[in-house]
């Protein structure tokens, strides 16, 4: 049971990748759950305080990755995989990172074999939120309200919408929707043009 006697104002819930195995986020109290185990365990994780952009391994879902302090870690090691990172995501197989230097970066999930992916640095304000959010099709900044898009061409981070809340991902990876106070706008990128629609 999960049972709580403060007030909840939010809660998220993600599943790995073979739906075995959810996390819960609970106004920041974290759970592992095991729904279809034959003791439909619910294991409190205080490890998982104080960090963000938490996600399960795909090819492990005994292997929970985060952030916290600048590096990502592993539920599986002590010493961080990597460090001086901004933000990340798992996707496409690998660790995809936008880092400290300004430069986006992608990993094995041990770390070891790095490559840097975008060619001119990016300018950081230290003050400013950052979001990564990567499809199969398109890489996304988000530097607090400014959406921006990773050319692969040119190699560079390009201005793609100036007023976003947030950015949704589908399922499959190949659609987003991001929105404001005052419009919703949708992109499939299986299409090579966009396709905007407000609310």
């Amino acid at each position: 049971s999960l049972a709580t006697s403060k007030k909840i104002n939010s809660w998220k819930i993600q599943w790995s990748n073979e739906s075995s195995k959810a996390l819960l986020d609970i106004g920041n109290d974290y759970f592992i759950l095991e729904p279809f185990s034959s003791a439909d365990k619910t294991i409190y994780q205080p490890l998982f305080k104080n960090t963000k952009e938490i996600y399960f391994n795909p090819q492990n879902s005994d292997e929970t990755f985060f952030l916290k302090n600048g590096s990502i870690y592993s539920t599986l090691r002590e010493d961080p995989i990597l460090n001086n990172v901004i933000s990340y995501q798992i996707a496409n197989q690998r660790i995809n990172w936008f880092s400290s230097d300004g430069f986006l970066y992608e990993s094995d999930f041990l770390g070891n074999t790095t490559n840097k992916i975008s060619q001119k640095t990016f300018s950081i304000k230290k003050d400013n939120s950052y979001k990564l959010t990567v499809l199969e099709r398109a890489t996304f900044l988000q530097e607090n309200k400014v959406l921006f898009l990773f050319n692969q061409d040119q190699k560079i981070f390009v201005e793609f919408h100036n007023n976003i809340k947030e950015i949704k991902v589908s399922s499959n990876g190949e659609q987003i929707v991001y929105f404001n106070d005052n419009e919703i706008l949708y992109n499939d990128f299986n299409l090579n043009n966009e396709n905007n629609g407000q609310k």
